[in-house]
């Protein structure tokens, strides 16, 4: 029998809503097919813990994170895709991560972004204190078919990134939010980096709030025009800000709503 964790995702690109489906018993088949001629699968893995979807025009990008035996001390990352909006899946692709241990949980999971044959991808790696460590990235140039290690965006590279969020524009252009600490002074701040060739590099690291909440996960979003939305958790007010940027990220500013 299936166990069906029916999740409604927000598409970063679009606003629009999906329904993505994940399964999370062993011992069922890779793929089988539903009476709605949608595909359900557990990519092959006993046990699924994080996971992001990303929808660029009719292709839904899936990139998943588990253990695919019960004994399993570190997690897998597997990479597939669906060309026709979720009905056919192609095999998925194990990712080779030549990092540290991935430590990516539900809330603080790996992120995905992809525009046309070009896709990237962070996630948080073990350190040296519990449940701390830096981010690490892969990216693809051939539609995820293979994959090659890319650079942290943060410039602390020994310190400590966490509820990283990831999009890509309509100009192919990646933006990466994360919450950091690099001087110690005991607050998170948020930081935001782009990158302009596919995620091979990317730009200096700005502050955009040296003080918000330190648990909360950051979301991405554009906007029809290409602008772009970043809603994080304040910590003065101790409420939900948002910044927006209206030329690719190069200015930032913080929208007044009054809540």
């Amino acid at each position: 029998m299936y166990t069906i964790d029916y999740r409604m995702i927000f598409n970063k690109n679009t606003g629009l809503i999906f329904a993505v489906v994940v399964l999370c018993l062993s011992c069922a088949p890779i793929f089988a097919t539903s009476t709605a001629s949608y595909a359900k699968s557990t990519l092959g893995f006993y046990d699924i813990s994080t996971f992001d979807v990303y929808v660029d025009g009719e292709i839904v990008h899936v990139l998943a994170g588990g253990k695919k035996t019960p004994n399993d001390q570190q997690l897998s990352i597997l990479y597939t895709r669906s060309d026709d909006g979720g009905h056919v899946w192609k095999r998925p692709v194990t990712l080779d991560v030549q990092s540290p241990e991935i430590i990516a949980s539900r809330g603080n999971d790996i992120q995905l972004a992809a525009k046309d044959k070009h896709l990237v991808a962070l996630w948080q790696t073990k350190g040296a204190l519990p449940g701390m460590g830096p981010m690490t990235g892969v990216r693809s140039e051939d539609h995820g078919i293979t994959w090659k290690p890319g650079p942290n965006p943060a410039e602390d590279k020994d310190g400590s990134q966490a509820y990283i969020d990831l999009i890509a524009d309509q100009y192919g252009y990646f933006h990466a939010v994360w919450l950091e600490d690099p001087d110690e002074s005991g607050y998170q701040s948020l930081r935001y980096a782009r990158s302009i060739d596919g995620g091979k590099q990317w730009s200096q690291v700005v502050t955009l709030d040296d003080s918000t909440c330190s648990c909360c996960p950051n979301t991405f979003a554009q906007s029809p025009g290409n602008g772009l939305s970043i809603l994080y958790r304040d910590m003065s007010p101790r409420d939900m800000s948002l910044m927006q940027s209206s030329d690719q990220g190069i200015t930032l500013a913080t929208r007044q709503y009054g809540w």
